[in-house]
């Protein structure tokens, strides 16, 4: 999710492409100041539209995660509780893309176990629940990638296979 952060460089990029392609100039785009006062211009409506598109991915993973929290934990305390979760550690994910190489790497361990945390406060359950509900997406999502690895090799060898 952090690395959204970066989408404002290829953003400006952007608004220069279009900027030349309307006004018909096609070299020293980010030298002209138009450029830079239509790119001030439309900052605050990228920055809008950004944080939309990040509450609703939030909203959409918490959809996915919520069902297997409520496998792992029980009745919990509702789906606003295992939204929270995910938007507050979120916040881990993206500080740790900051970092170049080792930070996202060091940001998932982070923040599993910080989300393992705060299942179990917003949930009131045991730890080993809570780290058992932190732990599903991630088991769901290796199982479903090993199917479709599965899938693609022998989807790939079925012509050889019918000779």
């Amino acid at each position: 999710m952090g690395s959204a952060l970066f989408a404002l460089p290829a953003t400006l990029r952007l608004a220069g492409e279009i900027y030349a392609g309307l006004f018909g100039s096609s070299t020293g785009v980010a030298g002209e100041p138009a450029f830079w006062l239509l790119a001030v211009a439309c900052l605050p409506v990228v920055l809008a539209v950004f944080a939309v598109c990040l509450a609703l991915f939030t909203f959409v993973v918490a959809l996915f995660w919520h069902p297997l929290v409520v496998l792992a934990v029980g009745k919990g305390s509702g789906f606003g509780a295992t939204f929270r979760v995910l938007a507050y550690t979120s916040v881990i994910y993206a500080l740790g893309s900051l970092v170049p190489f080792v930070g996202p790497l060091v940001a998932v361990f982070f923040g599993v176990f910080f989300s393992g945390i705060a299942v179990r406060a917003a949930h009131q359950t045991s730890t080993l629940r809570a780290m058992l509900a932190v732990a599903l997406p991630w088991i769901f999502y290796l199982v479903l990638n090993l199917v479709f690895v599965l899938y693609g090799s022998f989807a790939g060898a079925a012509p050889v296979l019918d000779r």
